[in-house]
This record gives structure tokens, sequence and C-alpha cells, in this order.
């Protein structure tokens, strides 16, 4: 049972006697500066803070929050975002977009609405296979916004965990009257990506003037494209297209065509009694070693002739057998999205306000890729007796002529699936249905010189995913059947195109498809009590301003997985005997996960003036401090976190402002991580170092084989030992304002991160058990069978070789990988920005505006246990395999972190007119997987990409169109095509867009 906490009581009890002190009239209007709680101080300039205005919206042309993220320089890449299409339920998809500042994670950005936090979405995903959870601003209606403000520095002192990188406010537009109807068609890709939006807008006073109501409710439809219908991206080869680097045409590291194919990959054997496959050669059609065999048209060369046009080949799949990813697959999904806010307040006659909130959103979002495959590592056999196996008994119609009973007995012989793509399934569809609510009821006031607000707030998010998939027990249930009505995996794909669609069929697919589904809650509720005065106390400097406040929170997360895929309904393969905990084709089991915890926060801010101008001293127009701390204390995290913060803001002179800041902050464990009880994932073609070894002394290739290229299950286990990632925060900049309305900013700033959350490694654990074996010890998370007689023989053959006295290692069953606090991590870089608003000309009026972000720094450190067993590795040459270090060193110029992106505007006023032109820059990366084939030292270079938006605006005063505004815009006016990425999309969808040109109109009338 819950026990309230201290600091619960003190929130209750400063609520209550908050709502009771008397108060004289007064018109109170709330004022939202990020960075601050203390109301009625003016500290422009002192804080790096970044503003999108209704103005810069207008310019973005955004009706999602995703759209509008793009346009913050200091924004990184979208991590999460709706083309995160993802090939299972374990990644995020639907209706999202994550804030990304500096490129630190979605989750050490902290988002607001109002000034008060957001729930969490409900559907994580992974980064370096550690769950992420972070908040989707995708709830946030881009259309209803008064502002944005982007607080571009360290902020746990005032507002908590996830401030690290920054704080992003979305300020909603609730200061209005009156009525207004807008919509919107907006259009790109030859029509065939189509948006339509409808929003309504509304708000009066009543009770003479007491109160006041105002709404916003939304209605938007995109109906989303294919990826046939973009050129480049028809074809997932991208060796030879009009973007494709000079130096890269014909390489084959941008061949992104699939394996998986519906032409099949096979190996041909027995299952043995012990689940062991012992694979069986036959010349020209299965492989000696594996027994490896494929399909393929009989007009390609070797093979042997099967039947309807089909030969089975033992060689390598022909390359223009590979499948083209993009045949079926969706770039823009298909989105619906309805959103609702209101919002409420009534000034009573003692002057305390009451205010409140609320607001709905919901989505809906389709999108479907590829069809589903069958790996090698969801080791389906199909035995000797099914009826369409190639390889089946004597007298079975569809055995293979000529098969000689010396290489194939009369009883036949089992295949195993080893890549294959199933066609007849279709594509793999995803639908996503999302929605969440939130209440807000406080009341505020003024007591003397203090301001004071308590409110109590709750919200929830769901999302339901459901993906079409395969059930392995339904589908080895088809394949196996003796008889004509079993499903046939040997057709083969499309003849007329080897690479696309597959006319063929193998039977009835639907009998075995299922839709997995993935059900997901978050929750978050507050309440909370904050007081702030300008003039706590005068002293030399002037007065000093001060604020404190207490808090406290509810937060939960629930995962809950299809019986699928939870453990519930199970797999065991009836000629295998292999058990698994999935019966979801190639995907692992995650079973369902819940947690929750209480967060109880203290904090005191203080604004001291330390000197003033009348103190007439030199270079000293004015000098002032920002002094803050807060206490937090969790209910699942082992600690109390107290983090502070320091500003100094000097003015040397009227047109300067030099500002620094230095701050402690911290990132508490997310409930996944914490709650986590396990979760498998398979990966083809690892290597059990040891095992690997053993076999080469021995001398077996069979072993060799098994040993070196297998499937590992590796089992992510939460920790709830984990402790917070602790940042430090330093800031220093200048503001110059030379002329009127000429503003100039610079800001340097750098993060230092310790105890970042991560895994210690698959590879790592294999390397630590080498370790430990060859010092009569053995790694605990490194789970294996027992030992055979032949794993013995290989172990004496390896300390023969070697000098040493091993106990033989059996068969790797799966390695346990528990999430730690790990790696440290230094990012630095510079923001730049400059603004003008001209004079009113005889032209009209101009406002011209510049932000820049710059990273001179993105360096991730290796853990101290990663570094020891690298060390032992350099040392020791019985130790094999490498090391994994997550992606340690630099990562400026990574695939996902540009040095530079800017963007530059201008917006003209004349009378009745406005229009505005923005450029927005993202500077190159590289793409350090891709090498030219003859020189790996060059690597592909993903250029710099500039898009420009445009719009022209009009304002009707008279007749029956007054009060009706009509905007004709253009986003990415140049239909700017994103450059050349190596993925099967051929762009970056975190970085880039392939909406192209899109053309709008919106029309809005105010009654």
């Amino acid at each position: 049972m819950f026990k309230p906490h201290p600091l619960s009581i003190a929130i209750i009890a400063s609520l209550s006697a908050g709502t009771a002190i008397a108060q004289e009239n007064a018109a109170l209007e709330e004022v939202i500066v990020t960075g601050t709680h203390i109301k009625g101080v003016d500290i422009a300039g002192a804080l790096p803070v970044s503003q999108l205005s209704k103005e810069d919206l207008d310019l973005a042309g955004a009706l999602s929050t995703e759209e509008l993220i793009g346009e913050l320089p200091q924004a990184g890449q979208v991590e999460f975002n709706s083309s995160s299409e993802g090939t299972s339920s374990n990644n995020v998809r639907g209706d999202v977009a994550s804030i990304n500042l500096r490129g630190l994670g979605a989750d050490s950005t902290l988002v607001l609405v109002n000034g008060r936090r957001m729930v969490l979405n409900p559907s994580s995903s992974t980064r370096d296979g550690v769950p992420i959870q972070f908040v989707n601003s995708a709830m946030i209606p881009a259309s209803g916004l008064d502002r944005v403000e982007v607080l571009r520095d360290g902020a746990a002192a005032i507002y908590g965990t996830d401030a690290v990188a920054g704080v992003v406010n979305y300020v909603l537009d609730t200061d209005y009257e009156g009525f207004e109807i807008k919509t919107r068609y907006g259009s790109g890709h030859s029509d065939s990506l189509g948006e339509t939006s409808i929003q309504f807008r509304g708000g009066f006073e009543f009770n003479e003037g007491a109160s006041n109501l105002t709404f916003f409710a939304s209605d938007f439809n995109r109906s989303g494209v294919t990826a046939q219908e973009i050129d480049y991206t028809q074809n997932s080869d991208y060796r030879d297209t009009d973007r494709t680097p000079a130096l890269f045409v014909g390489d084959t590291s941008l061949r992104n065509l699939s394996t998986f194919t519906p032409w099949g990959q096979f190996n041909l054997g027995t299952v043995n009694s012990d689940g062991s496959f012992s694979p069986v050669g036959v010349s020209g059609v299965a492989r000696s070693s594996d027994g490896r065999f494929h399909l393929q048209p009989d007009t390609a060369s070797g093979g042997v002739e099967y039947k309807d046009g089909l030969a089975i080949d033992d060689g390598t799949l022909n390359s223009d057998l590979r499948y083209n990813i993009n045949d079926l697959r969706m770039i823009i999904p298909n989105l619906e999205r309805r959103q609702f806010f209101t919002t409420f307040t009534h000034e009573f006659d003692s002057g305390i306000e009451l205010f409140s909130e609320a607001s709905y959103y919901e989505s809906e979002y389709d999108t479907f890729f590829g069809p589903n495959v069958i790996s090698d590592v969801n080791k389906m056999y199909i035995p000797k007796t099914a009826y369409y196996n190639p390889f089946g008994a004597v007298g079975n119609p569809n055995r293979l002529a000529g098969l000689s009973t010396d290489d194939v007995p009369e009883e036949g012989l089992d295949v195993k699936i080893d890549r294959l793509r199933l066609y007849d399934t279709g594509p793999r569809k995803i639908a996503t249905e999302s929605d969440s609510h939130r209440f807000l009821v406080g009341f505020r006031g003024t007591w003397d010189d203090w301001d004071w607000e308590s409110a109590a707030y709750t919200s929830a998010a769901k999302a339901e995913d459901s993906q079409l998939s395969v059930s392995r027990s339904k589908f080895y249930e088809a394949v196996s059947r003796s008889t004509p009505d079993a499903y046939n995996p040997f057709t083969g794909g499309n003849f007329a195109d080897p690479a696309n669609g597959d006319p063929s069929s193998g039977g009835d697919a639907s009998e075995f498809t299922v839709n997995v589904e993935r059900k997901n809650k978050t929750e978050i509720s507050g309440i909370d009590f904050k007081a702030s005065t300008p003039n706590l106390v005068s002293w030399a400097g002037g007065d000093i301003g001060a604020a404190f406040g207490v808090e406290q929170r509810r937060e939960t997360y629930r995962d809950d997985r299809d019986p699928l895929l939870d453990g519930t309904v199970t797999f065991t393969h009836p000629l295998s005997g292999e058990f698994f905990s999935s019966d979801v084709m190639g995907v692992s089991a995650t079973p369902d996960t819940y947690g929750a915890r209480e967060v109880y926060s203290a904090y005191a801010e203080f604004l001291v003036p330390m000197v003033n101008e009348g103190m007439d001293i030199p270079l000293v127009k004015s000098l002032d401090a920002q002094i803050a701390v807060r206490a937090e204390s969790y209910s699942d995290v082992d600690e109390d976190i107290v983090k502070p913060k320091f500003a100094l803001a000097w003015r040397p002179a009227d047109w300067l402002q030099v500002r620094s800041a230095f701050s402690k902050g911290f990132r508490a464990p997310n409930l996944e991580t914490l709650n986590l009880t396990v979760q498998e994932r398979f990966n083809n073609n690892q290597s059990d170092f040891l095992r690997c070894a053993a076999g080469q002394a021995a001398g077996t290739p069979e072993t060799d084989v098994d040993a070196c290229q297998q499937s590992i299950n590796t089992r992510r286990l939460g920790n709830k030992d984990l402790q917070s990632e602790e940042s430090e925060n330093l800031t220093f900049g200048f503001v110059v304002e030379p002329l009127e309305g000429l503003v100039f900013t610079a800001d340097w700033w750098r993060i230092e991160q310790e105890g970042v959350v991560g895994l210690f490694g698959r590879d790592n654990h294999l390397i630590l058990d080498q370790i430990m074996r060859l010092n009569d010890s053995s790694n605990p998370n490194v789970i294996r069978a027992a030992a055979t007689a032949q794993d013995q023989d290989e172990i004496d053959a390896y300390n023969a070789a070697n000098g040493t006295s091993l106990e033989a290692v059996g068969q790797l069953l799966h390695v346990n990988d528990t999430f730690l606090n790990l790696q440290p991590r230094t990012i630095e870089g510079a923001d730049f920005s400059v603004a003008y608003d001209t004079d009113e000309f005889s032209i009209g009026s101009f406002t011209l505006k510049f932000d820049g972000a710059y990273i001179a720094k993105w360096d991730q450190e290796a853990s101290p246990q990663v570094e020891e067993i690298q060390a032992a590795v350099n040392s020791n040459p019985l130790l094999t395999g490498s090391v994994s270090s997550f992606s340690s060193g630099s990562r400026i110029q990574d695939e996902a972190t540009p040095r530079w992106r800017a963007k530059a505007s201008v917006t003209w006023r004349k009378d009745n007119w406005r229009a505005g032109l923005s450029a927005r820059y993202v500077g190159k990366v590289y793409d350090p997987d891709v090498k030219q084939d003859d020189d790996p030292s060059i690597i592909l270079k993903i250029p710099s990409w500039t898009t420009v938006n445009t719009y022209v605006n009009y304002k009707f005063e008279e007749g029956v169109l007054d009060n009706t505004n009509i905007r004709l815009g253009a986003n990415n006016l140049f239909d700017e095509e994103p450059p050349l990425f190596d993925s099967s999309r051929g762009y970056s969808p975190a970085l880039h867009s392939a909406r192209g040109r899109y053309v709008y109109l919106d029309v809005s009338k105010k009654f």
C-alpha cells in the first residue's frame, strides 16, 4: 500500500492553504517563461532560450509537430517519427514525433506543455539494445500553438529528470476571443500525397468578464505514398542511380536487395532425435558442406530441372533473384489525427483565479512493407513426408526426378528453410491506433508581493499496434501435410521479373497468418504548489527574486504483448523437439512489462542582482545571478537526488550582455529498463568464439560451421539496481544589440554524462567467458548445455595446441545481458542567432532571422569494463573475437549527427499582406558502413541538404470576406530530393524527407 511521503503532505497542505488566502481584486495573467519559476522578473537575454513564434510557425507550414521539430537547428535527428516502420511491434510506430536536442537522444530532452510535464509515449523502442521512452510531440496540435520555447541548457535544478540537453515547452494558443474556422488542402508527389485539415477555434468571456472559455479542435487526414510512386525509391538497388556518387557507381555496398526471396534458400538433410540437423549434399543439387540449395528459373545457368519452369541449384543465389525490398512498401504512411483542447478560467471576487485545461488526441495510422520472411534462426523444418517436399519419399509426385537413393533414401530427407519470403502472405500490414487525454485544474493568485499557483493534473496515453505476421505452429501444420492441400513453399518467384512480385502461389497463406498486437499504456498524474516573488528581500544590488515549490507525481508504464509473443502460446517443433517461447515467426519472445513510480520534489530558485547601474562600477552596468537547487526522491531508484544550477548574466554596456551557467543534471532510469523481466533477441551468423577455436584446433568442419556461424539468443534483463545517469552542463555566451531591433547571440555549451544505461554486450560476454575459463572459472551470464564427447575431443585438441587445461564447453544456449550504468560521453558545440526587425518602410516592414547550431564534439567512450577486456584481448593471442564498444568514439558526421544545422528566414508585412521565405540547412554526414569496393578507406558521404519554404497571405477586411485569411504556401519549393543514404529506403527519414514539393492552400475566417 502506498504511504504518503512528507513532501506529498506538504503539497496538499500548501494547496489547501493557498486557496484560502484572501486576495485583492487584480487582473491575473499567466506568463510562461521557460527556464525560471519566478514571475515578474526581466530575464530577457539572461537564458539561452530560442523561440518559434507565430510567424515562424507560419513559415514552417506544418500541420504536425513532426514537421515542426525539423525547424529547430538544435534538434538532432528525429529519432522516432511516423516513417519509423520497424520490422516488428518491438519498434515504436504510428503517429510519433520525438525531440532530440543536441542529438543526445529523445529521452534526454524534457518536453512540457504550458510549463508542465507530458505523459510519455506508450510504446518504446531501443537504441543500442536499450529501451527508450520519450514524449510524443505529435500529441500536441501544431496549429493550436502560440509559440514553442526551447531552453538550450541543462535544467534539472528547475524541472527535474530528463532536462539534460534542454527543455522544449509547447505553449498553446489560449488567449483567443471570437470564433474561427480554418481549412487546408495540400498535395505533393503528383497528388499521391494528399492532406486535408479542418480546424475550429473559439473563445469568449461570460459572467461579466470573470470567466473565459477557449477551445480548439482539428481533424487531419493524409493519404500516404508508396515506394513505387517515387522515382528514387522504386528499387532498393542504389548502385547506379542519379543520386549515386561517381566513386560508388556499381559498388556492392549499395545493393540493398534482399536474399530473402520467393525463390528461397534451403538446407537438405536429416533432423536427428536430439534436435540437431545433419546436412546432406547431393552433387549439383545440394551443396556438400551444408546441404544448401535454392530455386531458380530453369533458364538460368546451372542447376537441375525440377518442374513448372523451375530448377534446383546448389550454388549461390544469383544476384538477379534477390528481392527488391521496395516492391511492396509505403514510404509515407496513411494517417488520420483528431485533436481537441480547451481551457477555462474564472476569477473570483477575492482575486483568486481558477484555471483548467483539458485535451484529447487520437490517431489512426496504417502502412505496409515487404511480405513476411522465414530465416535460419526460426529453425523451421519441412518433414520428408510433406507433400511438396522435392526430396520426399519415393512415390511422392513432387520428388525431384532422377534422385539416386544413395543420395536421398527412399523415405526421403527433411528440408530446413534457410531464407524464404512468403509472398503469398502479402505485405506486412501495420495498423497503429493511439489516443491520449490530459486534465488539469488549479488555482493561482497573489498575496502581498507573492504570486502563487497550485494545480493537479492527470494524463494517460494508449497505443495499440497490429502487424500481419506468421504463426510458427500454423505454418508447420500447413507445410507438413502429406496431401495436396498442403502449403507449397517451393513455387519460386516471378519469372518475368525475378526481383519483383510473385504471380505464383503456394496455397492459402491466410491459414497461417495472424495479426500480432501490442497494447501499451502510460500514465502520469501529479500535484504541485509554487510561489514566487520578484522582491523577496532588498540589498545593495537590488531586489532578490525567489521561487519555491513542491511537486508530487506518479508515473506508470504497461506493455501488454500478444499471447503469441509473451510466452502464453509457445511452439515446440514436432521434428526437432526444439522449444520456442514465441509462436510468432521471426520474433523473439517478449513478456509483458509493468512498472510504476512515485516522485517527490522540492526546489528553490533565486535571482540575485549583484551589481546594478547605480553602483557606478566600471564595465558593469549589471551583474545578475540565478541560483537554483532541486531535490527529488524516487520510490524505485535507491538514491535521493539533489542538483544545483548557477548562472550569471553580466551587462558591461547597454548593447552587450555576457551570460554563463553551470548545472548538474540527471536522467532517472526509465520504467522499462528497471522492470523488464527478459527480452530475447536472436542474431544470425554469429560466433561462439571459444567453441569455434576448439573446433578449428580439432579440424572438425561440422563443429566449425556450427560454432562459428550460428544463431545466438541474447536475453536482455531489467535491473532494479540501476542508478540515475549523471550529467554536467556548462554554457557561455553573449547577446549583442547594436541597433534597435537587431540582436546577435552566440553560446558555447558542453555536456558531460556518466553512467549512461547500456549493455555489456553479447560478444563481450563471450570474450569474458574465455578470459575467465583461462583462469579456471567461467562467465555465469554465458549459459551452455552439457558438453558432449565431441566437445571433449575438441577441447583436448585446443589444450594440446595452446598448452592450456580448459574444460570442455557445451553448445551455447543463450547469453544474459543485464542493463547497467556504463558509458560516459561528452558533447559540445555552439549556437548562433541573428534577428532583425526593421522599421516600417514604404514597401512594408521585415523580420530577418538566422539560427544555427554547430556540434564540435560528440564522443562516447567505452565503459571501463569494456576497456579491460579490450586490453586483455590485445595482450593475449588466445582470446578470439572482436570487442563490442557500442558506438564508442566520435559520432560527429556519422550517419545521424551533422556538424551544422541552420535556418534562415525573412518575413514581410504590408497592410493586409504578409509573406515569408525560409531556408533550412542540414549538414553533411558520412555512412561508415558503406566503403568503396576498390578502396575501403573511402566511405559514402551523404551531402548537405537545403530546402526552401515560402508562403503569401492576404487578409480581407470588408464585404462578405471580412476577417478572411487566404494563404498559399509551398514547402520544399524547389523539390529537392533527399541525398542518397544506404538503406532500403534510399534516404534517411531521421534527417531528410521524401515528401518532395508540397503545395498547400489555407483558408480561414473569423466571426
